[in-house]
């Protein structure tokens, strides 16, 4: 894939940083949607915006495509549904990858502690769009952890700094 969101070698999709923008912290994430996650990769936190860079599965999506013509007929043809559908999910990921301005953001809370649902924060535009982002201590931590409370906690606190509040 190339273009804007292109994937970089380190596994998420390339979200690229402004001139001058400085990084203030990365951290494990899942893009939430009802409480569930949809999306899974790095949440950015800069001195201008908040990024979320997906992980990225074209690189299965390619693997899997390319190895088809060696398979033998009954398993190529589900080799060839699982490609469409590694190939949605891409779509999906790539969908998900974007920025979000410090300058539009009025307000940000912690969501959901960890236990029964995943750990969270929940940004609030200007233009009153909610989004839920599922916080995870470190890769190996699931964003349902304990664990994972404390950071979401020290990634509001940062946001709320860089917003002034």
């Amino acid at each position: 894939m190339t273009g804007i969101f292109a994937p970089r070698d380190d596994g998420y999709v390339d979200v690229p940083l402004l001139p001058g923008e400085r990084v203030l912290r990365q951290q494990q994430a899942a893009y939430l949607k009802g409480g569930q996650s949809l999306v899974g990769g790095m949440l950015v936190v800069t001195d201008q915006r908040l990024l979320f860079r997906p992980i990225d599965v074209g690189m299965a999506s390619k693997l899997l495509n390319d190895g088809i013509e060696f398979l033998p007929d009954g398993l190529a043809q589900l080799g060839k549904l699982a490609g469409k559908l590694i190939g949605y999910a891409t779509d999906t990921v790539n969908g998900a990858a974007g920025a979000v301005p410090m300058a539009t953001i009025v307000a940000v809370e912690p969501g959901m502690d960890a236990g029964a649902h995943p750990s969270s924060l929940v940004l609030t535009a200007e233009d009153g769009r909610r989004i839920e982002i599922g916080i995870s201590a470190s890769l190996f931590t699931p964003i349902w952890s304990k664990k994972s409370d404390r950071v979401r906690d020290e990634i509001v606190a940062l946001i709320r700094g860089q917003l002034g509040g």
